[in-house]
């Protein structure tokens, strides 16, 4: 029984009910506040043609940067990036009027977020070599491979920043209001929340890829595609494998009859790799886009190269012209020895060419038109992906059970024993060759590989002790202890002795076991990029890429090496017009 009057006591609960409301009215709109600051989801104001180079596969939910921290790392830690001029030193493309790369998305998700997404390993670019000495302007091909885009190199950046001293509140901060003026709420979002979790989060991404040290870098334009999925995303104890490969062009996607994707054929539904590759790009089960992705799957497949009439004659190209009087034999020779498997009619074409270290030694032939033969280009993406795990299941199997009670669910991957035939257009643009990008042009992939002997040799004739220094310098490449200018200081001595194997190799009619990957210019004479250290960037690092370390062999692929030379160019300048 109350001690109070009737009319105090019903003030008094009216007191307290208001207070109470109150206080449910002001958590209320404080849980308003941090869902608008941090979770509120907004899409993405893009044009269909925008979608694939700037649209969003669901990365920057959980993986995705802060716009502003994303904009100012490379002038607050320049030095920590492989060259001068930002992040196009990492190879990054830019389209004149947007204010990302091609593959990066922005999105905002209470605070605008930065991820990448298909786009930034499958836009590739070209530049051709005027008449008149000057380069033309950069072509972006939508669906191309990103040659000079190196993913590894930018994981290393922001790690390196992360580890920096200097990655803190005071100064992000003070380069982040250098270029843009924030409200006060967004000033103690970044300094308090954002600034402090965006550093402990990459420098966990870090210590993710610890497994990646000590193995072959990829360089520019080269990834390993899924060793990051087994290790991270399927949970699978780091092992020993190597699977690095050349980034894949998306054209001819839309062939109906193709039942297999990836170098390897190890998926048989386009749908499902594109899944998969937004999980492995950093979306989550719950964040993964399925509609968008299925639009963006329907746009890659009317992706198509630059026709011969669009680069040659608009730029003017010095060596562009084709030698039309070699096109008849050309032909021929193609019909011959290459139709089977890469002629959009051919018997082998989209399927998979058993490897020979996955065939018993008493069925391995030499190639032939009746069965395909077997192929013996470096195996180490196959053993990569046919590794198990300390059960004995293979990573597809874990891959198929990833998607587990989800609509989107992945059943598709598979095991694999070889490399898909795949056809040549646009081939120009797909260089280097092999799955692994280890042979730099077309000349070259019609000669036979040379031994890491006659490497040796080479380079001793030139200068005694070469090549132990050269394996010793570029052991530096991967030191994370090292700066920039120490590896660029290391790596210098290394262009003229890289020179001269390109160089010696023809002369012996045999692949460059050494040449430098990550330049867009034409090769128009032997039909791929330049390659060789005129093609550097000044002031950059550039590892040279070398044949004789695991998963870079240029072994393999020898049809057509045993034809005479008249009759190579006869075949060169018909792949010409592919």
């Amino acid at each position: 029984m109350s001690i109070l009057p009737p009319t105090d006591a019903r003030l008094f609960k009216m007191r307290w009910l208001r207070i109470l409301f109150g206080l449910l009215l002001i958590a209320g709109l404080l849980g308003l506040v941090v869902w608008e600051k941090l979770f509120h989801a907004y899409p993405q104001q893009l044009s269909d043609s925008e979608q694939f180079k700037y649209g969003s596969i669901g990365g920057e939910e959980e993986g995705g940067v802060p716009y502003w921290i994303w904009v100012v790392l490379p002038r607050v830690f320049p030095e920590h990036l492989p060259g001068p001029g930002g992040y196009a030193s990492l190879g990054m493309l830019w389209e004149p009027g947007y204010e990302l790369p091609v593959g990066f998305s922005k999105k905002r998700i209470g605070y605008e977020r930065v991820a990448f997404n298909c786009a930034v390993c499958h836009t590739g670019s070209y530049r051709t070599l005027r008449a008149d000495g000057r380069l033309s302007l950069t072509q972006i091909t939508e669906g191309g491979p990103a040659i000079r885009f190196d993913a590894q190199a930018y994981l290393s950046f922001l790690a390196r920043c992360a580890n920096d001293p200097r990655f803190n509140a005071d100064t992000l901060m003070s380069a982040i209001e250098y270029n843009t003026k924030m409200s006060w709420s967004d000033k103690l979002l970044y300094r308090h929340l954002l600034i402090p979790a965006t550093k402990k989060a990459l420098l966990e991404q870090s210590a993710a890829a610890a497994w990646m040290r000590g193995k072959p870098i990829w360089g520019p334009g080269r990834i390993d595609p899924f060793n990051p999925v087994k290790f991270g995303m399927l949970g699978m104890q780091p092992d020993a494998t190597v699977g690095n490969s050349d980034m894949v062009p998306l054209w001819g996607l839309g062939k109906t009859d193709r039942e297999l994707y990836h170098a390897d054929g190890l998926s048989q539904d386009l749908l499902d790799c594109s899944l998969a590759g937004a999980l492995g790009d950093g979306a989550t089960r719950k964040s993964l886009p399925v509609a968008h992705i299925q639009k963006i799957v329907a746009s890659m497949k009317d992706m198509a190269p630059p026709t011969t009439a669009e680069w040659s004659p608009a730029h003017s190209a010095v060596g562009s012209t084709v030698n039309s009087t070699l096109l008849p034999e050309g032909r021929v020779i193609f019909q011959e020895k290459c139709a089977i498997c890469h002629a959009a009619s051919g018997k082998l074409i989209y399927r998979s060419i058993k490897h020979a270290d996955y065939t018993s030694p008493t069925t391995v032939e030499k190639y032939n038109a009746d069965d395909g033969g077997t192929i013996a280009t470096d195996p180490n993406r196959l053993h990569m992906w046919n590794a198990p795990d300390g059960n004995g299941r293979m990573p597809f199997e874990i891959y198929n059970d990833f998607g587990n009670g989800y609509k989107w669910d992945l059943n598709t991957f598979t095991k694999t024993d070889g490399y898909l035939a795949l056809p040549l257009n646009g081939i120009r643009f797909r260089a280097p060759y092999l799955h692994n990008g280890s042979v730099p042009t077309l000349f070259d992939l019609l000669n036979p590989p040379m031994s890491v002997q006659a490497v040796h040799n080479l380079l001793e004739e030139a200068q005694p002790g070469s090549f132990e220094r050269l394996i010793a310098q570029l052991s530096k490449a991967d030191r994370p202890q090292f700066s920039r200018a120490q590896i660029i200081s290391s790596l210098e001595p290394l262009k003229l002795p890289v020179d001269r194997l390109i160089q010696g190799a023809r002369l012996l009619k045999l692949r460059p076991p050494m040449f430098y990957r990550g330049s867009d210019v034409l090769d128009m004479q032997h039909v791929g990029f330049e390659h060789t250290s005129a093609s550097l960037q000044p002031g950059s690092i550039a590892v040279p890429f070398m044949t004789f370390i695991l998963g870079n062999s240029n072994a393999g692929h020898l049809y057509g090496t045993d034809l005479e030379d008249h009759k190579k160019q006869a075949l060169l300048e018909y792949l010409k017009t592919l």
